[in-house]
C-alpha cells in the first residue's frame, strides 16, 4: 500500500519536473489541440465559451487520471509484494 502511494507521489514529482523544467510547452501544446478541436468541431460556440470548457474537462481529466494513477500503483505494488510474500513463504517452508 505505502510503497503504492510512494510511487504515485515519485510519478506526480516526475510529472512535474517534466511539465515546469524540461519541457515547459508540454501542457499549452495539449490545451492549445483540445482547443483546436473543440473549435473545429463547434463553430458556433465563441472563444470565451470554448475556453471555458476546455478548462472545465481538463480540470476533471487530472483528477481522473490521478485517481486512477493512484489506484493503479496501490493495486501494482500490491500484487508485486503478495508474490513476493508468496515466494518468501515457500522459501522458508522448504
Amino acid at each position: 500500500f505505502f510503497l503504492g502511494i510512494f510511487s504515485f507521489i515519485y510519478n506526480e514529482i516526475w510529472y512535474l519536473f517534466y511539465t515546469n523544467i524540461i519541457n515547459p510547452e508540454y501542457l499549452s501544446n495539449i490545451l492549445e489541440r483540445n482547443r483546436e478541436t473543440k473549435m473545429f468541431n463547434n463553430p458556433e460556440l465563441s472563444a470565451k465559451e470554448i475556453d471555458k470548457i476546455t478548462s472545465t474537462a481538463r480540470s476533471k481529466f487530472d483528477l481522473k487520471i490521478k485517481l486512477y494513477t493512484l489506484l493503479f500503483h496501490i493495486t501494482t505494488s500490491s500484487f508485486i509484494a503478495s508474490i513476493a510474500g508468496a515466494i518468501m513463504n515457500k522459501k522458508e517452508k522448504l
